[in-house]
């Protein structure tokens, strides 16, 4: 599916489970741990929520921050150590 959707087949699968009653500070945490590894590891990603929703996209170095979901608050987005783009991404 991100093949086809997003141009890229991925070689790695890391999954997040995050608790309901803690979701916000939970969500927060994943997002600064998933770009922390994007710091450090090169090539294509993509973070998908509930495996369809795309959150984040890197492609040929362009890091894109989905601006439909709502999960890039101006809080979270202060922990963005790159240069990004703000767009809606597509599901999958």
């Amino acid at each position: 599916m991100v093949e086809e959707a997003l141009g890229f087949s991925p070689s790695v699968d890391l999954q997040f489970w995050l608790d309901d009653s803690e979701r916000r500070v939970a969500m927060a945490a994943m997002l600064r741990g998933v770009l922390a590894v994007l710091h450090q590891v090169p090539g294509d990603a993509t973070l998908l929520c509930g495996g369809d929703t795309v959150l984040l996209l890197r492609r040929e170095g362009q890091l894109i921050l989905d601006s439909g979901t709502g999960a890039w608050t101006p809080e979270r987005l202060a922990s963005v150590d790159a240069l990004y783009e703000m767009r809606q991404l597509p599901s999958l």
